[in-house]
Parts: structure tokens; C-alpha cells; sequence
């Protein structure tokens, strides 16, 4: 078979993100070349998620094999750009370049462990650069290595045409609302995807419409080039409405852009435990490092606020993250208490309360 390095290249780089990195299952160390119909597909997994991506080529003969993955990656990234060749020759498989030969082991196709497909489950259709923005909005919600395994990937919920993307961490929670004006009517279904698969689907599939269909145990997302099929964490996630319905009306309006240029300010002094003080008053908001020496960062900003004099505690990665995911203003609901608090979430959303994160206070 016969293609260009630049096409095999983005194949393999697509797919080797669900290669095994450390596995005692030889051939999941490789991906599965089929070459059929004027086609090659090129197939990686780890049993827990499968990256399917095709490609044009010039086929002499149909078939299947397993080569590994890390050393035909190699191989071909730094071979030179042009046409590159193909070929069986018994259990090898030979590649040619323009300046180059090389000879891989190969495995038998047939041996290689592919994933069903997901049955009776919702589908729909997305645009990918939509996917992938509200994945990005809620992705660093997620919890890592949580004992609690539901926490440690995003909640997706399909309720007829708005698709919801939910993640915490038990100290922070985000969700974002994706509206889906075709979307299926009367389709009801919940998943929790792995973060790291939401993150390469948002990777793989970057434009034009995927078709998603999702169940509680599996999700599927394919275009015309790609398929990506994931095992989903088992468990029940948290109702985070409950939780963003009990924001209060205490308002403050704050431009994003210098709220995060004003914590990294400061955050150089915060200490082990990423702690600011937040203090606003009508018009101006202060920042202050809180660490356990002598050291200290104190910023004040601007904003938009008419209500009592009030201190809030927080971790300053929360708020920084909350921040960088705002374009234009950031609305800022305060607990309805005056005074030194403890006790309360802080709530950041943009104007158009498409998405919103929630951030537990801490004791200063």
C-alpha cells in the first residue's frame, strides 16, 4: 500500500492516544492496519477506549496486521516528506521511503481486540468545535485519582434538545449547557465519560458534525474519517442543580480578563494551600495572598458592586480557572451574608449563563 508520510503521520498520532502505554498484552502495544477497498484504517485501544481513523491509499492487495505502534510512529515521523510504502513480506512488514528501509514484526489482524459498538442508545448530532468547547469549559472540574470514581470524568446528559456537561471535584463544580435545535425529541440518557477520553475526542474531531450515541456504559463518536468508542465510569453523578439553583442574588460584575491578570498577581504568595482573601465593597474588590509567613500580595481591582462590605476565602486556582473559561464579564453571586464568612459558595458565570462554576469557600 502506498500513501504520504503526512497522512499516516496524523493517523497514528490520532490513534496512538489510546495505544497502552504499559500492558501485559503484547498486542495492545500495536495498532491494526486494515487496507480494504481503496482504504487503510488505522485502529488503537487499551480496552478502555478505541480510536478508529481512515485515510486514502493506493491498495496492491487487501488485509489486516498488527504492527507496534511506538516504532512505526517513530519511523515515520522522522521519515522525509513524500510517499511511503507498505508491505508484507511473511511475518514482516516492510516500510519504504525515499531514503530509507525498514522491517517490523508483525501480528495477525484477526487477533486484534475491537470494541462493540454501543446498542439502544441516544443519538444525536454535534458540531465538534461545539463539543470541544464545552468540554473545555468544565474538564478541569474533574477530579483526579478521586476515590469517589464518578468524580473523576464529565457527566453528560442528553434531555431532549440540550445536552449538559457536569464535573467536581468535591471542591469545585462546573456545568455547561450545549442546545441542540435538532436534536432528538423525547431522548432522555446519562453517561460519565473518563476525562481523558473527553479530552482526546475533543483532540481527535476538531470541526464539521460528529454523530454521538451514548448509553450509560459506552459512548461512540464517528465523522467520515474517525470512530471513538469509550467505556464510561460506572456510578451515579451528583445532582449539581440542586446545588447552582441555590445561587444567591448578591451580584458583583468584574471584567474576566483583569480578575486573572490580578490572581496571578498575587498567587505567588499564597502558600501551600493556594488560599486568597477576597474583599469587596461597592466598586473595588481586593485581593490578598494568605500564607502562613510573612509574605504577602495585595491587588484591587474594579467592579460593579452595590452590596455590604464582605470577605470570602478561596483557593486561587479554582477562581483562575473560573476566569480564564470567561470571555468579556464575569458575574460573581456572594453569599448573602455580610461581614467575614466561612460559610457560602462563590459562583462565577458569564452574561449569557450558557455555563457556570461554583466554588466551595475555605477558612482563612
Amino acid at each position: 500500500m502506498k500513501l504520504t508520510t503526512n497522512n499516516l503521520m496524523d493517523a497514528l498520532a490520532i490513534t496512538g492516544a489510546a495505544v497502552a502505554r504499559t500492558s501485559t498484552i503484547p498486542i495492545l502495544d500495536c495498532v491494526l492496519i486494515e487496507a480494504v477497498d481503496g482504504r487503510i484504517t488505522i485502529t488503537g485501544s487499551n480496552l478502555e477506549m478505541e480510536i478508529a481513523t481512515s485515510m486514502p491509499a493506493d491498495i496492491e492487495e487487501p488485509g489486516a496486521i498488527c504492527v507496534h505502534a511506538g516504532k512505526l510512529t517513530h519511523i515515520v515521523r522522522n521519515a522525509p516528506e513524500g510517499a511511503i510504502e507498505l508491505k508484507v513480506d511473511g511475518d514482516k512488514l516492510a516500510i519504504k521511503t525515499a531514503r530509507s528501509r525498514h522491517r517490523l514484526n508483525i501480528l495477525n489482524g484477526s487477533e486484534y481486540p475491537l470494541t462493540e459498538p454501543p446498542k439502544d442508545g441516544a443519538t444525536l448530532t454535534i458540531q465538534a468545535q461545539a463539543f470541544g468547547r464545552h468540554i473545555a469549559h468544565v474538564e478541569q472540574c474533574a477530579a483526579h485519582d478521586d476515590v469517589r470514581g464518578f468524580l473523576n470524568g464529565i457527566n453528560i446528559e442528553c434531555d431532549n434538545s440540550t445536552l449538559t456537561f457536569n464535573a467536581s471535584d468535591g471542591h469545585r463544580l462546573g456545568r455547561s449547557l450545549l442546545d441542540l435545535p435538532d436534536g432528538p425529541a423525547e431522548t432522555k440518557a446519562s453517561t460519565i465519560l473518563p476525562k481523558k477520553a473527553a479530552q482526546t475526542i475533543a483532540k481527535a474531531i476538531k470541526a464539521g458534525d460528529m454523530q454521538m450515541t451514548m448509553t450509560r456504559d459506552a459512548v461512540r463518536i464517528e465523522n467520515e474519517r474517525t470512530t471513538i468508542t469509550c467505556r464510561c465510569i460506572a456510578g451515579k453523578f451528583p445532582d449539581l442543580g440542586a446545588i447552582l439553583s441555590r445561587r444567591s442574588d448578591n451580584c458583583a460584575r468584574i471584567d474576566a480578563d483583569n480578575l486573572a491578570s490580578t490572581i496571578n498577581r498575587v498567587e505567588s504568595t499564597t502558600g501551600e494551600h493556594f488560599g486568597i482573601r477576597l474583599d469587596i465593597e461597592p466598586g473595588q474588590l481586593t485581593l490578598t495572598s494568605v500564607d502562613t509567613g510573612d509574605q504577602e500580595s495585595i491587588a484591587t481591582i474594579e467592579c460593579e458592586y452595590d452590596g455590604e462590605p464582605m470577605t470570602i476565602g478561596c483557593n486561587y486556582k479554582y477562581l483562575l480557572d473560573a476566569a480564564k473559561g470567561i470571555a468579556g464579564t464575569a458575574i460573581l453571586h456572594l453569599p448573602d451574608q455580610e461581614g467575614n464568612t466561612d460559610r457560602g459558595a462563590i459562583f462565577i458565570r458569564p452574561e449569557s449563563d450558557i455555563y457556570q462554576y461554583c466554588i466551595m469557600p475555605i477558612r482563612l
